[in-house]
């Protein structure tokens, strides 16, 4: 009995573990253009992007390489998204990897998921 509890907690450790740099769910809750400093738009596609995945919150920060602003209408959106260190990566419909800088993330209760 005891060496099973070992196993299960070994487990858990490793699960723990790896939870950060393994593929997830995620959903974008907010899409905001980003501004200068004279407040006129900075660069046409240029976003900060408010992710939820899990009980974690991050704002990562995104320019479209084509100046799109497809990224305003994607707003509850959910997608599959990995966290390592201060970036997230997702992967675009064509398969092709992007990694974003992470500006911010926070941590929230399962009562404040939207």
């Amino acid at each position: 009995m005891k060496r099973k509890w070992i196993v299960v907690l070994i487990f858990a450790s490793l699960m723990s573990l790896a939870q950060n740099s393994e593929w997830q769910h995620g959903v974008i809750l907010a899409v905001q253009q980003r501004t200068n400093s004279q407040g006129t738009d900075s660069k046409v596609g240029s976003y900060d992007i408010t992710v939820r995945i899990g009980k974690h919150i991050y704002v990562v920060s995104y320019t479209d390489p084509n100046n799109s602003t497809i990224a305003q209408y994607r707003v509850g959106a959910d997608f599959v998204v990995r966290v390592n260190g201060d970036t997230l990566t997702f992967n675009d419909l064509q398969g092709n990897p992007h990694t974003l800088k992470i500006l911010r993330s926070e941590t929230t209760s399962e009562s404040q998921k939207q």
